[in-house]
């Protein structure tokens, strides 16, 4: 008899066997990117980056997965509110513990982004609400349309499937036929993959690498993910109106501009030939939701071994202007 032709172990429901009531008061997370999160050294610095060192437990449950169990629900809150985290550079996502998490349990980012170059004559809340949809569910829109506007995009707050690509620019065919190129920004997010902008992981492996998985279960799991988000893009038939605030400051948190090799390597030798003003450079592993009362900040970086100092950009633009993909 080999190993699979055991019978299976069945654990007795039985509350002694159960730790609902400790986990009432915890989140549970996945790194999107294992290869670059170490677990261990996440479970250890992520408390002290919250503040809450003496006051959380951390578990690691998988490569990918783990559990964070608060002393106290403000604490839990104050995490959670300030989502998306990161970690070494790369997002990870966090949810509270659920008996019966749904099919979609940590596959999904709730993320603002910027949306620029929209065209004048097509600047309104509908057309604010299709542009965000192509990137994910829309959950809400920041704009007044009865205040001036002094920054030159709109930001809306979406549900991001972690199966698709955070995209940087998109063509609109406009009605007259003539094409515009919409650009996104994303706050508060920090490294994808230059090729399939996807948050995963930094090697050009595309959405194959994403569904290529050991375990069957998992996999399956994964490709009826992919087809679904491939499904939604063909289903435009809803008119649904967004959420609308008015306060378009809310939740505002850095942007990250991303770059490929070649521009990095070209500007880290230029940072080598002058001298510049720097701030703080973040460190390997550090983790943050990026947020920020002054607006956003253009950090630029290759791959998660390399960081470059952010400050004073040497081409004339201010810190606070964001580049487009």
């Amino acid at each position: 008899m080999t190993l699979c032709d055991e019978e299976p172990l069945v654990l007795p429901d039985e509350p002694r066997f159960k730790v609902f009531e400790e986990s009432a008061i915890s989140l549970l997370g996945r790194l999107l990117n294992p290869d670059c999160q170490p677990m261990d050294k996440m479970i250890m610095d992520m408390p002290r980056i919250w503040r809450v060192y003496d006051k959380v437990r951390g578990i690691a449950l998988s490569r990918d997965k783990f559990q964070f169990i608060f002393q106290r629900e403000e604490d839990l809150l104050t995490v959670l509110k300030d989502r998306p985290w990161s970690y070494n550079h790369w997002t990870m996502l966090l949810e509270w513990w659920t008996p019966s998490p749904p099919r979609d349990f940590l596959t999904m980012v709730d993320v603002w982004i910027q949306i620029s170059k929209i065209p004048v004559n097509y600047y309104k809340l509908e057309t604010m609400d299709f542009l965000a949809d192509k990137v994910g569910k829309v959950i809400e829109i920041a704009y007044d349309p009865k205040a001036s506007q002094k920054e030159a995009f709109i930001r809306a707050h979406v549900r991001l499937d972690i199966a698709n690509p955070a995209i940087c620019e998109k063509v609109l065919t406009l009605p007259t036929g003539e094409q515009v190129l919409i650009e996104y920004a994303y706050e508060k997010l920090r490294k994808r993959c230059f090729h399939c902008q996807r948050l995963t992981h930094e090697r050009p492996a595309f959405a194959i690498q994403y569904i290529s998985h050991s375990n069957d279960t998992e996999r399956n799991a994964r490709i009826l993910r992919v087809q679904q988000a491939l499904e939604s893009d063909l289903d435009t038939t809803s008119v649904k109106m967004p959420k609308l605030t008015t306060d378009l400051q809310k939740d505002k948190g850095h942007v990250f501009g991303f770059e490929d090799h070649h521009r990095a390597a070209k500007k880290r030798n230029l940072f080598m030939d002058r001298s510049v003003v720097s701030e703080t450079v973040f460190n390997d592993q550090e983790g943050s939701s990026s947020s920020s009362p002054l607006g956003p900040t253009v950090f630029r970086m290759g791959s998660s071994s390399e960081t470059l100092p952010s400050g004073t950009r040497i081409d004339g633009k201010k810190p606070g202007v964001i580049d487009p993909c």
